[in-house]
């Protein structure tokens, strides 16, 4: 007769119980050493010196005796019966009915019948694939490369923690990455451009591939994480800024059947239905996916209004084992009327001798302001497994914008009575076209016994770029006692700017990860691009010009890894970005515009050291890194003509930053991280040297954690918590006034069962003030206050 005993809580063993030859009225009295011997089998020691698992001949003291449950083992007995769920009873119980259990089987045992335990390894504990980590990365090597290896940075933010916080914007999404703020633009804008280790970012990619598009408009509805690599990435996507890039993943068709409802409804007037559904078309891997989203919300700021459409069909034509190709498309339309301008800093940051603003005051025009805005991506990726070692990539990217209608108001200056504040109407049609198309090759091979892992690809280019500024004149208003005059609008057109710039690129671009030894990986790599810039000025075809730049971006790490789980690593990255257009000066007597030198292109080197580690058990990622970024020609807005820009020196950015990421239990994740940024203007001919630079906080920190029961009744119940925290930060280059720092909490209280998931979140809790950047001292950029949404959402 064999049994199977298994223990609660181990979840390292099992043990099967047989009936052996021995006298039946011995067992109990022979019950010895079990509990100490299957702990130390569950905690990796040999009871004996012996580190084979296998048959343990004497058994413990019934006291001893751990939480047990006994069943018949299905290969040996035809009346099987399940393990009892040792869950269900009190220790006391289990423990009797354990002890009732062996000697039951201990009397059944025929004459001269004994027991024996015999102890088998079982599998195991997974971290959960669900939570917060993600071990693998494309973003930082344009592989599939484990994080460990990657001589740089990376951070994920995962699908869970999107789908808890249930974000308006991208921007929502980066607050969790410390040392990343929205810098110039309000989070509630659909666009982003992220300021990334003190400096402001346009890399912006999607699923890998540049698309200048995305800093101004993104749909988040079919984002499945967000990985932000810190630091250049010149020499894996050309032509990029220097603090970092942002890399938007999105979800991919299914092999099962999933459809799923969401509804969003929250304060200021939310409403957010969509729909995500995926299917398979046929049984040789044919599948779409869609994701859908129509959005109408009014905003805390007054009169601020807009809403929505966004619509990504993924066609998945052929996945077999050696070859997939993937189709997607992209659509969304904008509409947005009656948009704030910023507030002034006097009254917001600063005292005023009238008094605070309300910061959901309105200074615009609000029957003036209006927003019309359409995106159209559509791409496709092309992977080829030629044999076993090499993969041939090939992809293609296209997007479209069409901003024709762009009508705001713009604050220009506060008059010496603090509430007195001068406005244009700025009118801003642009449209954008830009095309990537890459491919590559990447492979292993040995020399000796060093492994090489290569990667060799061309990336072409085509950016075109239309853009428009005119002005029209507007009756000043009183910041304490605004009245709008829409009808003060002046018929006579101020043209600041009308130009159209063409960038043709061609990248060839080459990496090796070189496993030098068993511990210590070499990634070298190097990118060559050839730039042709044209720009054409409509306003004054004197200023058009050509350009062709040659530029090579190389980037050397080196990664040692004293155990599988830790890695230490150095890396040397320099970055590369043609600036297109010109310096520009605006006269305010009379409107004369003037132009100066075309830009110069903007070069930055980081020079960067870390120690990455995965903890308890791989559930727990951890990165801490130095870093040391410098940079030349950096273009801003110019502080004495907030329509024009000026490009100033060189520019320095150093510090470190710690993110921890993972599942500390069962249930139990966290998303964390602190960063300390020093950066500052190192040489210039108009900022002092040695002045901070603008909306970098020199201290952030972020945690986002949630909790959710994993049994009982009340299994599927979550709770979540996130901090969020800015330090001091100048609002401008020239250091004249400071941004104060906010800690702001949120929180959310979500139940998920089977096929159903609602959600109340909360943010900022304690209603603090909160200003998020400025572009100048009448452009402050107010935080949302205490904000309260729900969400429920429906799997079919």
């Amino acid at each position: 007769m064999k049994q199977r005993l298994v223990c609660s809580g181990l979840g390292l063993v099992s043990l099967t119980v047989v009936c052996m030859s021995r006298p039946a009225q011995s067992h109990p009295s022979q019950m010895l050493e079990l509990c100490s011997r299957v702990n130390m089998l569950a905690r990796g020691d040999s009871p004996d010196g012996n580190e084979d698992m296998g048959e343990i001949n004497v058994v413990p003291e019934l006291s001893e005796l751990p939480s047990v449950s006994l069943s018949s083992d299905p290969d040996t007995d035809e009346n099987d019966a399940e393990a009892s769920a040792a869950d269900s009873r009190c220790p006391e119980q289990e423990m009797e009915a354990n002890h009732e259990a062996v000697r039951s089987l201990a009397q059944a045992s025929p004459d001269g019948g004994g027991i024996r335990i015999i102890v088998e390894e079982e599998a195991p504990v997974e971290p959960d694939e669900d939570g917060f980590r993600t071990p693998n990365s494309s973003t930082g090597t344009r592989t599939d490369t484990p994080i460990l290896e990657v001589p740089q940075s990376i951070q994920v933010i995962p699908e869970e923690v999107i789908d808890a916080q249930d974000p308006s914007t991208a921007a929502d999404i980066l607050r969790n990455a410390p040392g990343v703020s929205t810098g110039r633009v309000s989070s509630d804008n659909l666009g982003i451009s992220p300021v990334i280790r003190g400096f402001e970012s346009e890399n912006i990619l999607r699923n890998g591939l540049p698309d200048p598009n995305l800093r101004r408009i993104i749909g988040i509805t079919n984002i499945e994480r967000v990985e932000i690599l810190r630091g250049p990435a010149s020499v894996l996507y050309g032509q990029g800024d220097l603090g970092g890039t942002v890399n938007i993943v999105t979800e991919q068709p299914l092999d099962d059947p999933f459809y799923q409802l969401e509804y969003t409804v929250g304060q200021f007037g939310l409403h957010r239905p969509s729909l995500d559904f995926s299917t398979p078309l046929n049984d040789d891997g044919l599948a779409l996916r869609v994701n859908a989203t129509y959005e109408n919300t009014n905003n805390f700021r007054d009169f601020q209004e807009s809403r929505y459409t966004f619509v990504s069909p993924v066609l998945r034509v052929i996945d077999t084992a050696d070859t997939s190709l993937v189709i997607d498309l992209e659509y969304l339309n904008f509409q947005g009327d009656g948009a704030s301008p910023e507030l002034p800093a006097l009254g917001t940051v600063e005292d005023n001798i009238g008094g605070d603003l309300d910061l959901d005051i309105n200074l615009g025009e609000p029957n003036l302001s209006e927003e019309r805005q359409t995106i159209t991506r559509v791409g496709y990726l092309f992977r080829h497994d030629i044999n076993e070692d090499w993969t041939i990539r090939n992809e293609l990217l296209l997007s479209a914008r069409d901003n024709s209608t762009s009508n705001s108001v713009t604050p220009i200056s506060l008059d010496a009575d603090q509430r007195t504040l001068t406005r244009l109407l700025l009118e801003n049609p642009s449209q954008q076209t830009n095309v990537d198309f890459n491919t590559n090759i990447n492979g292993t091979f040995f020399t000796g016994a060093i492994e090489h892992e290569i990667l060799f690809g061309v990336e072409l280019a085509r950016n075109v770029e239309s853009d428009e500024i005119n002005f029209r004149t507007l009756d000043d208003i009183d910041i304490f006692d605004p009245v709008y005059n829409p009808d003060s609008v002046s018929a006579d057109l101020i043209r600041f700017q009308d130009f159209q710039a063409e960038t043709n690129t061609i990248g060839i671009y080459f990496q090796n990860q070189i496993d030098l030894l068993e511990q210590l990986i070499l990634v070298a790599g190097g990118r060559v691009d050839i730039v042709d810039e044209e720009f054409e000025d409509f306003l004054d075809p004197e200023a058009s010009f050509n350009r062709n730049n040659t530029v090579f971006s190389p980037r050397v790490g080196l990664v040692y890894l004293p155990s599988d789980n830790v890695s230490i690593y150095g890396s040397f990255t320099r970055s590369f970005v043609p600036v297109i257009g010109r310096e520009t000066d605006l006269d305010p007597d009379t409107n004369e515009v003037t132009f100066s030198d075309p830009f110069e292109p903007e070069r930055g080197t980081q020079f960067e050291i870390g120690v990455k580690a995965d903890l308890l058990n791989d559930r727990l990622s951890a990165t801490l890194a130095l870093f040391h970024l410098s940079r030349t020609n950096f273009t801003t807005e110019d502080p004495e003509n907030p329509a024009g820009q000026v490009q100033v020196g060189k520019q320095r950015s150093q510090g470190v930053e710690l993110t921890v990421t993972g599942e500390i239990l069962p249930g139990w994740n966290m998303l964390a991280g602190y960063s300390f940024t020093d950066a500052e203007v190192t040489e210039d001919n108009q900022f002092e040297e040695g002045n901070a630079l603008n909306n970098v906080p020199r201290h952030a920190a972020s945690l986002w954690t949630t909790y959710e029961l994993q049994r009982g009744r009340l299994e599927g119940l979550g709770f979540g918590l996130g901090l969020f925290f800015q330090g001091d930060r100048p609002g401008d280059l020239n250091n004249s006034f400071e941004l104060p720092s906010f800690f702001r909490t949120d929180a959310t209280i979500f139940y998920q069962r089977d096929r159903f998931r609602t959600s109340l979140n909360i943010e900022n809790l304690f209603d603090i003030d909160i200003f998020e950047g400025a572009r100048n001292d009448v452009r402050v950029i107010s935080g949302a206050p205490f904000t309260v949404f729900g969400q429920i959402a429906l799997e079919l």
